[in-house]
């Protein structure tokens, strides 16, 4: 992890650009930080912290080569309340080979005992450069089928929404509406942002840019005064409605059809929105498409379905 020192610099020179009550979120994990430096941290300005907690079984841990344990993940949750983090966000991974139901119910409770003010669950994700995926590949771990994560999916809904938590995009819950990720509604709204650093993506509402991908050559442009932008391009109104789909069905504020038509000129047939509404994928609500839990789980299918049966207004 990089310095908590490093942090407090940084911070002095973005804190003036900042509105009041800003959101400050820093990701950490288990292991990689200590009680101190969750303080200097917090004085440093970080008001929100997101946790990789990924799973409170020792054996799950082990098997995505986590280098904490359960207890230490708890100890990371304490230890950031005693240093001023007022607004928790926790990482859960479900889907992982030889997790039964029983063992993500039981995280998930667990979870639900530290009282985090957020909660993300993530399905696991084999990329082929992990150990996992070839451990998979080479028939030593049953990857976990898709109905079976499904059935995850559905249990964390309901475990959840039971204790009061908002199920407000697919993979995101908070305690109520003022708790959402602020950062993450901007990309889901298509609202400007600004990325810093290798690889970062802007977007100033019509122009989207992304960095270099090498550390090296994004600080040595950097040193020289150079941009470190790669390139940049300007969305057409499919694109921009392909967007606006694709985002706006992965969360609670849905798909506002007359911003769309505002946008674009174009909007989904008729035909194609009763289709989403029969499989119960999405309500209607003052001219908003808002997918349900089911219709979260297909965001980009059922997106393109929309996209490929667009018409003009």
């Amino acid at each position: 992890m990089i310095p908590a020192d490093f942090w407090r610099g940084f911070m002095k020179k973005v804190n003036p650009q900042l509105k009041s009550g800003a959101e400050v979120t820093m990701e950490v994990n288990p292991g990689t930080v200590e009680g101190d430096q969750l303080y200097r941290l917090r004085a440093a300005g970080f008001n929100r912290l997101s946790v990789g907690v990924q799973s409170l079984d020792d054996g799950c841990l082990r098997l995505l080569g986590r280098i904490h344990d359960a207890a230490e993940a708890q100890d990371t949750v304490r230890k950031a309340r005693k240093a001023g983090f007022e607004n928790l966000s926790l990482d859960l991974i479900y889907g992982i080979p030889g997790q039964t139901q029983e063992m993500w119910n039981r995280d998930l409770r667990r979870a639900l005992e530290l009282d985090p003010e957020h909660i993300s669950c993530y399905q696991l994700t084999l990329e082929p450069h992990v150990p996992m995926y070839r451990r998979t590949v080479r028939g030593e771990l049953n990857p976990c089928d898709d109905g079976w994560a499904a059935k995850m999916y559905f249990a964390a809904d309901e475990i959840l929404n039971e204790a009061g938590y908002e199920h407000y995009e697919v993979s995101s819950y908070c305690r109520d509406g003022d708790l959402r990720s602020r950062h993450n509604i901007r990309y889901w709204r298509r609202l400007s942002y600004t990325g810093l650093g290798p690889s970062a993506h802007s977007f100033d509402g019509s122009l989207r840019s992304w960095n270099v991908p090498s550390v090296a050559d994004y600080a040595n442009r950097m040193e020289k005064g150079e941009t470190p932008v790669e390139g940049s391009e300007v969305p057409d109104e499919r694109q921009q409605a392909l967007e606006m789909l694709m985002l706006g069905l992965r969360w609670a504020g849905g798909v506002n059809i007359g911003l769309m038509r505002k946008r674009t000129g174009l909007v989904p047939k008729d035909s194609s929105v009763n289709t989403l509404l029969k499989r119960e994928h999405v309500t209607v609500k003052d001219n908003t498409l808002v997918p349900t839990a089911g219709g979260m789980l297909f965001p980009a299918g059922n997106a393109l379905m929309l996209w490929e049966n667009l018409v003009n207004c």
